[in-house]
Formats: C-alpha cells, structure tokens, sequence
C-alpha cells in the first residue's frame, strides 16, 4: 500500500487526512458545472440565431433571457472566480447605472424597460462569451461553431434568393431584412477570408475558402451598400493585419479562387431568380448611390433620421427620451412621407437621443477598454499559435466592420446581431486570461448570491411576457380582421393581463371597444395607454374617435390637434377629423386649409414607393381627405377646385361618393352631357345615392329627353319611398 494512503480508509490521504476524489468533486461542483452550462448554453445560442427570423426581437429575446439568465443563475451560486479588468468592469457598472436612470425618466416605460433587459442579455452574452473561453483549449471548438453558423445562415441566404418570392430579388435568409443578414455576415467574413488565406494544412483551407466564397456570393446578393462601405474600410486592416505572415504569390491564388467560387455560385443562383435579378439590384443601389442627396433617396432619408436624432437630444440632452422611443418623437422632426422609421439607422445617434449624452460617452468608454483588452490579449498570444493569431485577429476586425455597419443600420436593434456582437467580443476579452482562483464563500453570502440567482431567473419573464403579449395581440388581430370579436376580445384580453404596461395593447382593447359599440371603456381603454405612452400620436387620434362617438366634439378636437402637433405627416385621419370639425362649426375656410395643409404632404407622391405596410392604409385615407376637400369647395360654390380634388381622390381609390360629387359639380357649371355621364355611372354601382336619380332626371330634362328624365324620376320616388324617415 502506498505510504499516502490511510491503512483504514483507502481514499484518505495520510499526509493531509483529506480525501482527493471527494476535493475533485468538490472543485467539478464549484467551478466546472457553470462553466459547461456556459458552453452549453452558448453552443445552442449560436445555433439559434441564424435560424432566428431576423433577430425579430419579442421572441428572440426571450428565447435568448431563457437560455442564458439560467446559466448566470447557476454561475452566481456555483461561483468561477475569474477577474474582468477593472477599468471594464467599472465602466460596465457606469453604463448600466446611467442607462437605468434615463429608463426611470422615460418617455415610455414599459418600451425603455425592455430594451435595457436586453441591453443587459447583450452584456451577460459578453460574459459569457469572456467566461467560456478561459479554457483557451476550446477555442478551435467554438471557431468550427462561428463556422457552422456563417454556413447555415448562407445556405438560407441563398435558398431565399433563388426560390422566395420578396418585395425584391435579395438574399434576405431568415432575417427580417438583406442587410440584416449582410450585417450579421459582417462579424465573421474578415475571419473566414483570413484564415482561408493563410492556413498551412491544404485540406482545412479548402473549407475555409469554400466558407469565404459562399460568404462572400451572399454579401452580394444581399446588395447592401453599407456592408460593402464597411468592408471597404476594414480591408486596409486585413492586408495590415496579414502582411509579412502569408506569401503573397499563394494569398493573391487563394484570393482569385475565392472570388471565382463566389462568381459561379452568384451564376447558377440568377436564371433562379430571374435574368436580370442582379443587373435591376445593382442599376436600383447604384441609382440610389448616385442620387443619395436627393428626396427620394435612401441617404437623403438617413440624413432626416439623422437630424431628427440630433434634435430630440437637443430637447433632452441628459437623459434622452428613453430606449425604445425614437419612433414616437421622430415624427415631429419628419420632413416626407416616404420615409418613416422606428429607428434612426445610426445606433450612435439613436442611442444618443433615448439615453442621453452621458450613456453615449459611457458606451463609447466601455468599446475603448473591451478594445483596448481585446489588443493586450492578442499580444500575448505567441507568434508560433498563427491559427488562434490570425481567427482572434480577423474575429476583431469583423467586430470594427460590425461598429462602422451600425452607423447605417439597425443591426443592434435587431438581437441575433447585437447579441452575437457582444459575445464575440466577450470570446475576445477573454481570451488568455489565468486561470481564476476560486474563492471561498461564507454562508450568508452564498444565500445573497442565491437570492441574485432568483432574481435573475424571475428576471427572464420580462422579455418572455412581452413576446406571449405580443403573440396574443397578433393572433387577435386575425381574429378581428375576419370579424370575429369575441375571440379577439379573449387574446386581447390575456395580453394586456401578461403585459399592462403596453400601451398599443390598451389601444388595441380601445379599438375592439369601439367595434363593440361601449365607447365608454374604449375611452378608460386609451387613457390607460395615454398614461403609459403619453407622446404616441396614435392614441390621441383613437381617443379623438371615441369622444366624436360620445359626441364631445371640443374635446374630440383638442385630442386631434394633439396628434398631430405629436405627428404632423402621418395623422391622415386626424387632419380630416379636424377639417370636419370646423366644417361643422360653419368654419370652411379653416377646413379647405387644414385638408390642404395635409394634403401637401403628399402632393405627387408615389405610393409604390412606400413600403406596403404603409401604402395600404394611407392612399383609402388621402382619398378621403380629398373627397371631403371637395364636398367643401362645392359648399363655397367653388366647383372647379372641388372638380380637381374630387379627381385627384379617385385617381387614388374608385370611390363613388367622388364621382357623385363631381357630377354634382358640373350639374352646378351647367355642364349637363358631362354630369349625365358621372350621374349614370354612380347609378350603375352597387352604392344606392337616390338624390343620383332626381339629378339624372334634372339633367335630361334639360337635354330635351323627357323620357329618361321620367325614367330616373319615378326611380328617385321609388327609392325616397324606401329610405327610413328621419326622426
């Protein structure tokens, strides 16, 4: 028996007394149980996101707050000891400290409250990522992970281009948008170019170039510009980065059969999606590039975004408006139709008008220390490790090509980039680090710590009762499109019960309350969500309804000019509510100026170039506004402009009110061949106008046929017959 073993108990030490199998178990359960929970949790997280439908954030969030929250729980009770820099770690708590008090202050609550959740589900992904890769021996394990991931959301890139019908011909995948999908490849391309350039074994560098060109042919298909600019500017990096490592001659070899893969791979995709898919694309980005100053381009609208940004920081420079909130005060500041957008396509200047300077500095801070690690780390790494040198490297410089994309998109509005982001950068920071010690822990402090666990946990309901809300609200909103409220009443119902502090849900309960014909609790309804969102257009414009349904027109219209003052564009609806307003109180020259000063807005506007969700309800609503510009102009006896505001509604949309009226208009101009024409076209709709009949018959009297003009008389009679008399 060895002399370090107790004569009575095998396992004991005889030096110590302690027993070394129970000590490893004792170490497996204080340290290692956390860490393959983290690895766990982060290999089923980067599978995930390039399924996700682009990083649609009710459902990925919480699907994200699900798998990540229990893994910080299991990490805070079974501590791991590792040590961030202090100058991070300082700036972390600064930001998060800052962030939470423009939430407090918020213009809306409940939207500030869910992006800070998942501002913090971004830093605990920098957690984990700085976390799991302190076993620097799993770093080629995590590298074929970021590989497969890249592949699967290609592979959906393509099989989007070639077989999905979209508004446009680009390689959208499984994200919401083609630059979604060109943003989130932005983050391992350089990674994937680098190493299929430099890697010595001829096999893994096959794969690599294999990766690189799929890449490569899906970022152009994508045809985003920003991505291409962002690449544009990381190149100088790379070439810096790889000089004197690789030998020219095979790079430049290497590079061509990348880019002829790429180039045959883009072949066999277009006769699938269409002869001249790409030529139309590039002609339509090349256009827009050409004429980006101009109204109509998508720079130029950048530039509004931009300048609106500006603005609302300029009314609240401190705390911001709040997360969340761009899309409610940008309106204010907008200055076309075209263009409307919850987000200010700059994650700078949208960060900078919801939170205010101070967070702005602090994030700024926090990505020059996480950079400024991310360098010190990559020094220690030797020069003989060029495969962990050259990954950690091109993994970086994805990470400044991702931060210069934000400057002209919403990636980080979208979770399956942002968070990613954040955990490649934690990988980053982390990566080299010794081995923590792990420290002892006293009892009251492991029952603080299980508390904290607790907390976290309970934590994760929050962005996972936003998404069942926000399911609920959608599949209540087929049932109240197919007319059947009782059912939308139930969904409706549970979502405002998981979520009462949305307030688009209360408005939606508003909107059924209507329906349901009780204006009273539809109006208790939208002060509910007038109390949460109190700069939201569109709940004053709902209120303005239900108080007209109440018949209190004064405050109808105070709540009208409310939403428009907060939205002075889009409020189609509020505008033609104000205009009747002063046509009932005799004022018709007030209302002739507020249709027109509405109808400005959209003078020659192109509605096939608005985005369908938008074009849909906006044209029936300028039709009306048009139709009743016209009825006042014929109460003014101006019959020529109510003649041009009547065409231009149908120009929009058919609509028989419009044609009845411009008969009526040129039966007042004596014009009676043309009003016949327009008479007889509104008899033959379905609509019943029976006044339409007593003109008909007016007008062929006076065209000397007294036959129709009895005709149409004994109708109008009929008709007038079987019309309810008015109490």
């Amino acid at each position: 028996m060895s002399k370090h073993k107790s004569e009575n108990n095998p396992n004991l030490d005889a030096v110590s007394g302690k027993n070394p199998q129970a000590e490893g178990i004792s170490r497996l359960f204080k340290s290692d149980i956390s860490w393959i929970v983290g690895f766990v949790f982060l290999t089923i997280l980067l599978f995930y996101l390039p399924l996700d439908l682009g990083g649609f954030y009710p459902r990925s969030r919480a699907i994200i707050a699900v798998l990540i929250l229990p893994f910080f729980a299991i990490k805070l009770i079974f501590p791991s000891g590792e040590q961030y820099p202090r100058a991070l770690r300082n700036t972390f708590i600064a930001f998060f400290g800052l962030l939470l008090m423009s939430t407090a202050v918020s213009t809306d609550f409940h939207n500030s409250f869910i992006e800070t959740v998942y501002f913090l589900l971004c830093a605990m992904g920098f957690v984990l990522g700085y976390f799991v890769i302190k076993k620097k021996e799993i770093f080629r394990t995590i590298n074929g992970l970021f590989l497969t991931n890249v592949i699967i959301a290609c592979a959906f890139g393509i099989f989007y281009f070639v077989s999905i019908t979209r508004t446009e011909p680009r390689a959208y995948g499984r994200f919401f948008q083609a630059d979604m999908l060109a943003g989130y490849l932005l983050l391992f391309f350089p990674m994937i170019l680098m190493l299929a350039l430099t890697i010595a074994d001829r096999k893994k560098a096959a794969l690599y170039l294999i990766a690189a060109s799929l890449t490569q042919a899906v970022l152009f298909l994508t045809f985003s510009r920003g991505a291409a600019l962002s690449l544009v500017c990381v190149i100088p990096i790379i070439i810096w980065t790889l000089f004197g490592k690789v030998k020219p001659g095979e790079a430049i070899v290497r590079f061509i059969i990348m880019t002829v893969l790429a180039v045959v791979l883009i072949s066999v995709c277009i006769p699938q999606a269409g002869k001249n898919a790409v030529k139309d694309q590039l002609d339509k980005r090349i256009e827009e590039t050409v004429s980006s100053g101009s109204a109509d381009g998508s720079a130029g609208a950048r530039k509004d975004f931009y300048l609106a940004a500006l603005k609302i920081t300029a009314s609240k420079p401190v705390s911001g408006t709040g997360l969340g909130t761009y899309g409610y005060h940008y309106p204010v500041f907008q200055s076309r139709v075209k263009y409307y957008s919850r987000y200010a396509h700059n994650f700078y200047l949208e960060l900078l008008s919801e939170a205010g300077i101070p967070v702005l500095l602090a994030f700024l801070a926090l990505l020059f220390f996480i950079g400024k690690t991310i360098i010190q780390r990559q020094k220690n790494i030797p020069d003989s490790d060029l495969f962990a040198k050259t990954a950690l490297a091109g993994l970086s410089i994805g990470l400044i090509s991702s931060l210069i994309h934000i400057f002209l998109d919403v990636d980080f509005n979208f979770s399956a980039i942002g968070f990613t982001f954040w955990v490649i950068a934690g990988l980053l920071a982390g990566y080299g680090q010794e081995e923590p010690v792990v420290p002892e822990r006293t009892v009251s402090e492991r029952l603080l710590r299980m508390a904290g666990a607790t907390g976290l946990c309970a934590l994760m309901f929050v962005p996972f009762a936003y998404n069942l809300s926000f399911d609920l609200q959608e599949k209540g909103e087929t049932f109240y499109r197919e007319g059947n409220l009782d059912k939308t009443a139930v969904y409706y119902n549970k979502a405002v019960l998981l979520d009462p502090m949305d307030n688009e849900g209360w408005r939606k309960m508003s909107d059924l309350a209507i329906q349901l014909k009780k204006p009273e609790e539809a109006l208790a309804f939208i002060n509910k969500a007038i109390t949460l969102s109190p700069f939201r257009s569109r709940n004053y414009e709902t209120k303005g309804r239900i108080l007209d349904i109440l018949g209190r027109y004064d405050e109808a219209f105070t709540c009208y000019a409310k939403s428009v003052e907060l939205d002075p564009i889009n409020q189609v609806y509020a505008y033609q509510a104000i205009g009747e307003y002063y046509i009932r109180k005799g004022k018709f020259n007030e209302a002739i100026d507020t249709f027109n000063k509405c109808l400005s807005f959209y003078k020659d506007m192109d509605y096939n170039d608005l985005w369908h969700f938008r074009a849909i309800p906006l044209k029936p609503q300028v039709a009306a506004v048009y139709l009743t510009l016209g009825e006042t102009y014929i109460r003014l006896n101006k019959f020529d402009d109510a003649i041009s505001a009547f065409e231009n509604s149908i120009k929009l949309e058919k609509n028989i009110p419009s044609v009845f009226g411009m008969g009526y208009a040129f039966y007042s101009k004596q014009d009676y061949k043309k009003a016949v024409q327009l008479f007889e076209e509104v008899a033959a709709s379905p609509l019943s106008i029976p006044e339409t009949h007593f003109y008909l018959s007016d007008c062929y009297l006076r065209l000397g046929d007294k036959q129709k003009a009895e005709k149409h008389s004994e109708i109008f009679r009929e008709l007038k017959k079987k019309q309810p008399e008015k109490k």
